[in-house]
């Protein structure tokens, strides 16, 4: 359990010695789970719990992978955020919850490689300057909200956003390919711009 104040570092070395971080345990955090480099593995007897009062701040790269993990490898009611490197960091394993996410620099894919990110009621991307790419996403139920200042876009032609929930934008969503599908509604609020694009230039230019 990471209390709240305290900080849990993952780094990708240590003494030189490059080493593997594999979770196959429960892991609550109330504080702060920082990635710095080399991928943490979540099994199926793994889980990050991350609290309503956790964050989880990651960098370029891919900083959790799934090994036969759950899909709710990480349970989100916090915020999880890329705050260093102006590359692209991929979420690929199974995460649920009504806990938001944010690109403060470079990119933040939710659903890499197939791991589907559950936006439960109250989810949210929340405002900054990096872009949040919307890879496999599903609005479970309820509303989820993408907000004002946010930079949301899907890019691939095999990005899926779908689900029974409600997606209320408030922002500017650029949609350059994928499919929207399911039974909930995705709403363009007042001042908001959902731009269709019709090809995916390289993120940031």
């Amino acid at each position: 359990s990471v209390a709240a104040g305290a900080t849990l570092e993952l780094f990708p070395q240590a003494l030189d010695v490059v080493g593997t971080r594999t979770l196959s345990r429960h892991l609550s955090n109330f504080g702060t789970v920082r990635y710095q480099g080399g991928p943490l593995t979540i099994t199926g007897l793994g889980q990050l719990d991350n609290f309503p009062s956790g964050q989880v701040l990651v960098s370029d790269g891919t900083p959790f992978i799934c090994d036969s993990c759950a899909s709710d490898a990480i349970a989100n009611g916090g915020s999880i955020a890329k705050d260093v490197g102006t590359g692209i960091a991929s979420l690929a394993v199974g995460i649920t919850g009504p806990g938001s996410f944010r690109s403060q620099n470079g990119t933040l894919q939710l659903g890499a490689l197939g791991h589907q990110v559950d936006m439960t009621d109250g989810a949210q991307v929340l405002a900054g300057p990096g872009e949040v790419q919307l890879l496999s996403v599903e609005v479970v139920g309820g509303t989820s909200y993408l907000r004002t200042g946010a930079n949301v876009a899907m890019r691939a032609s095999t990005s899926l956003l779908e689900g029974a929930g409600n997606l209320e934008i408030e922002t500017l969503f650029r949609w350059f390919g994928g499919t929207m599908q399911g039974s909930g509604d995705t709403s363009v609020a007042a001042g908001a711009t959902l731009e269709l694009f019709p090809e995916s230039p390289t993120p940031g230019s």
